[in-house]
């Protein structure tokens, strides 16, 4: 089954309204999220599966070891020992023996990214200048305020499902995983060090807020049931909704509606995305439209 790629526009009145923006807007911001995450390197991390009893709560064992992170010699080693513990960590959801276990032990991997990123806005809002910080602190306010529902937007299709709990703590860890990246790339080019920034997933939940903390025109790209293949709805506000399928290329991903009157180029980031028709007979879009994303999870 070709990849189909669920992209959600809502636009003010017009379509496309307030998409035309010739840049994506860098989202550099963080702030805490508000609490641990709910149910979710190498070489200095040990691995939890070695004497894991079932059921063993391991929150405290994990902020101690992202606390102990923070002192590495660099924002990169650091964000490496991250990747690592969280890797290792995931293990105990894969070695599990049954869903439910699945389910419980997928919490891990987002505790881990979710108690790293409270970590780094910590030491960020003590080292930034206030400008600097203001900027950051803006943005990560409206992160916070969607992330949730980004999350269930990207888990929605198992939403009936026993695997939805895990499905749904692996969102928040990738969603949470994305962000960190984010705020350890600001963070690194403050401090005045080099950080490279992994490539970026296909999968993620775009947003085009015009500056302000509504939602304009919201894109979503989901893991679909067989292969690699993606999901993407696009529903434009008053207007109309695409459903569709799509392919990762090397010149981005490719949209097609189901019913093959539209196909697009959509382009990803981990500051943004962006969605360009590229061919429509009989749509509610037409050629050249283009809708910019200034956020992304």
């Amino acid at each position: 089954m070709k990849k189909r790629i669920l992209f959600i526009l809502m636009a003010s009145t017009i379509a496309f309204a307030g998409c035309s923006k010739d840049d994506v807007e860098v989202d550099s911001g963080v702030v805490t999220t508000g609490g641990e995450a709910e149910q979710n390197n190498e070489e200095t991390v040990d691995s939890p599966a070695e004497d894991a009893e079932e059921s063993e709560d391991y929150t405290e064992k994990i902020k101690s070891e992202v606390a102990e992170a923070a002192s590495s010699k660099s924002v990169q080693e650091e964000i490496d020992t991250i990747a690592a513990l969280s890797k290792k960590y995931d293990e105990l959801r894969m070695n599990s023996d049954t869903q439910t276990e699945m389910n419980e032990n997928s919490q891990w991997e987002y505790l881990i990214w979710d108690e790293e990123l409270n970590s780094l806005w910590s030491r960020m809002s003590d080292e930034l200048d206030s400008t600097t910080k203001e900027k950051v602190l803006e943005r990560q306010r409206v992160w916070v305020a969607k992330k949730d529902n980004a999350a269930e937007q990207l888990s929605a299709i198992y939403q009936e499902g026993s695997i939805y709990p895990m499905i749904l703590n692996g969102e928040q860890a990738n969603i949470t995983r994305r962000r960190v990246y984010v705020l350890a790339n600001e963070y690194a080019k403050f401090k005045g060090e080099t950080f490279s920034m992994p490539a970026r997933d296909n999968t993620g939940y775009f947003v085009d807020t015009q500056g302000t903390s509504d939602e304009y025109s919201t894109m979503t790209i989901a893991e679909g049931m067989e292969g690699d293949s993606l999901d993407i709805t696009v529903s434009l506000h008053k207007i109309g909704e695409l459903t569709g399928f799509g392919e990762a290329t090397a010149n981005g991903i490719t949209f097609e509606s189901y019913d093959g009157n539209v196909k697009a180029t959509i382009g990803i980031s981990y500051d943004g995305a962006s969605f360009t028709v590229d061919e429509a007979s009989d749509s509610i879009v037409e050629v050249g439209e283009s809708c910019k994303f200034d956020i992304a999870f």
